[in-house]
């Protein structure tokens, strides 16, 4: 009797093992949106975990320029060195997402800026590889009543689909461009939601719902590219120093770097590269994007930076 309790034990560990629930913090999560311009423009960017840092005696999972740290028994996911709506870098310790919230709770966003107001208007759940998760749907308002109130949703373990940072990174003034949540993958799985959340745009023809199955064809042509793996620019927000690095070394191929409004304002070409200066090519803060063309395949490789 002991043996098979003991084996059903260990059944049911081994089962709780494959189905624990998804951490915004983990280390293996990879979130690939699609950026859309006024100009029209389309790019990709893909966000992943690169390492872990110590501040203050706490551990952060470095994301982007951004730095994570997941508090599970609080329910609480913080960030640092966050970049705001106004190209600013707040390097104070902020609540990114509160799993503890319900409906009508109210929080602010960048304090230390501007004033805001965003409160959860609707909660509901998803099924993901058979665990529940909570989604909030919330209304913002910059200056109170003085902008156009903005929906946006947060999913708990996988964050907002409309910005791994929004709406910290929203302009309160305007807005030029919009990231939507296409593709999540955890540990190399993509796992569909049961119910799809929606994932707004610059206008209503954009907006698609993200339930990352169906939402993954959004990407189109750019699906099969893995922009951060095949480029990287370091520092960023840039120096004078920063350089875009490439996987391999391209013989030929032009650099594109273009503002929010999806206007070029500088495109080099270059040959037999593997890293591009980009330190000293931009003038004017701000949030920029690049596409690194490889001329002999036709192949474009995008990012986006911060001056």
């Amino acid at each position: 009797m002991k043996i098979y309790l003991l084996i059903a034990i260990l059944i049911l560990d081994t089962n709780t093992s494959f189905c624990q629930k998804m951490r915004f913090s983990d280390s293996t999560n990879k979130w690939t949106f699609i950026t859309k311009t006024t100009g029209g423009t389309q790019y990709t960017d893909t966000g992943t975990y690169a390492g872990d840092t110590l501040i203050d005696n706490k551990k952060y999972s470095i994301l982007g320029t951004s730095y994570i740290r997941e508090d599970t028994l609080a329910n609480k996911v913080y960030v640092r060195n966050s970049i705001n709506g106004l190209g600013q870098i707040d390097t104070t310790e902020q609540v990114l997402y509160n799993y503890n919230l319900s409906v009508g709770d109210s929080v602010s966003v960048n304090d230390s800026i501007f004033s805001t107001k965003n409160w959860v208007v609707a909660m509901t759940t998803t099924m993901i590889n058979g665990i529940s998760y909570k989604v909030w749907e919330f209304k913002g308002l910059y200056f109170d009543s003085l902008s156009t109130p903005y929906n946006y949703y947060i999913i708990e373990g996988i964050g907002c689909t409309n910005g791994l940072f929004y709406p910290m990174t929203r302009n309160p003034y305007y807005d030029t461009y919009s990231n939507q949540l296409a593709c999540f993958k955890h540990n190399g799985n993509q796992y569909p939601l049961s119910n799809g959340v929606p994932s707004f745009g610059l206008k209503s023809s954009d907006n698609f719902n993200f339930d990352n199955s169906s939402s993954c064809a959004q990407l189109g042509v750019y699906q099969a590219m893995d922009n951060r793996e095949s480029t990287l620019i370091c520092p960023n927000p840039i120096t004078e120093s920063s350089k875009i690095k490439l996987a391999c070394l391209i013989a030929s191929g032009s650099l594109t770097i273009m503002n929010t409004l999806g206007q070029i304002i500088i495109q080099i070409p270059f040959q037999n590269k593997q890293e591009l200066p980009v330190g000293d090519l931009i003038k004017y803060p701000g949030i920029y994007f690049y596409r690194v063309t490889d001329n002999s395949s036709s192949t474009a490789f995008t990012g986006k930076f911060v001056y």
